[in-house]
C-alpha cells in the first residue's frame, strides 16, 4: 500500500506542475498581448502625429475593438479616447471632399483625373485625412473614394 499513496502523491504533483505551466505559459501570451497593444496604441499615436490618420483610427480600432483579445481594463483609455475624434475627422473629410469633387463637376462638366487635383478647396482641418483617401475615376460622371475607414490595419509591429 505505501507505494500505491507514493504514486497518487506524484501524481497529484505532476498534475498540479501541469496546471502551473499551462497557468505560466496562459499569463506570458496574455502579458505578450498587452505589450503588443500598448505598442499599437504608441504607433497609433506617432502615426496621429505624422498625419496618417486613417493608420491610426485602424490601430486604435484593432486595439480596443478586440482584435488582440486583450480584457477592456488592459486598454489604455487614451486608445478609446481617440477613435470617436479620428472617425469624425475621417468622415468631415469625406463630406469636404465629396463637395470638393461636385464644385468641380459643375465648374468642368467632369470629375478631375486626380484627386489632387481639388485638394485646394479641402479645409485645412481635413487635409491629413484627406492625403489618406483613395481615388478612382471610372467615367466623367462617376468616382469612388476609398476613406480608409473599413478594412485591415495594415501593419506589423515586427517590421519597423
Amino acid at each position: 500500500m505505501p507505494n500505491h499513496q507514493a504514486l497518487w502523491i506524484v501524481l497529484v504533483f505532476a498534475t498540479a506542475l501541469v496546471a502551473g505551466c499551462v497557468a505560466c505559459v496562459k499569463h506570458v501570451s496574455y502579458a505578450a498581448r498587452v505589450q503588443r497593444a500598448a505598442e499599437t496604441i504608441r504607433l497609433a499615436a506617432r502615426w496621429e502625429s505624422q498625419g496618417q490618420i486613417q493608420k491610426a483610427y485602424r490601430a486604435y480600432s484593432a486595439v480596443c475593438e478586440g482584435s488582440l483579445r486583450i480584457e477592456h481594463r488592459d486598454i489604455p483609455p487614451s486608445a478609446y479616447d481617440r477613435i470617436l475624434p479620428l472617425y469624425r475627422t475621417i468622415v468631415a473629410a469625406h463630406d469636404d471632399t465629396l463637395r470638393a469633387l461636385e464644385a468641380y463637376r459643375d465648374r468642368f462638366g467632369r470629375y478631375p483625373d486626380r484627386l489632387e487635383e481639388v485638394q485646394a478647396a479641402i479645409p485645412r482641418d481635413s487635409l491629413a485625412a484627406f492625403r489618406g483617401f483613395e481615388y478612382e475615376k471610372t467615367a466623367d460622371s462617376d468616382v469612388s473614394i476609398v476613406t480608409g475607414l473599413y478594412g485591415a490595419a495594415t501593419f506589423d509591429l515586427r517590421r519597423r
